[in-house]
């Protein structure tokens, strides 16, 4: 009995510390991702933005790239993305 609640135990522990994200949670990540980098695009072309906002959306599009490596099970690489 002891040897059963010390596995239930382990495998409480390990399962905490483990993440999962399924198919459609991976969808939703990398719609976001292809959105932050469209916008940060079109946010870096255009003249009368400021500075600080073209940095903002480019910080966003970082984000989320990092997110969707993150949902694939990927490294992310800051100057990959």
């Amino acid at each position: 009995m002891k040897r059963l609640v010390l596995a239930v135990v382990v495998l409480a522990v390990v399962l905490a510390g483990c993440s999962y994200v399924t198919p459609s949670d991976r969808l939703v990540i990398h719609d976001n991702y292809l959105n932050a980098h469209a916008i940060a695009g079109k946010a870096e072309s255009d003249a009368n933005l400021p500075d600080y906002a073209k940095r903002w959306f480019a910080a966003e599009a970082r984000t989320w790239a990092a997110m969707d490596a993150w949902s694939k099970g990927e490294p992310f690489a800051e100057g990959g993305n």
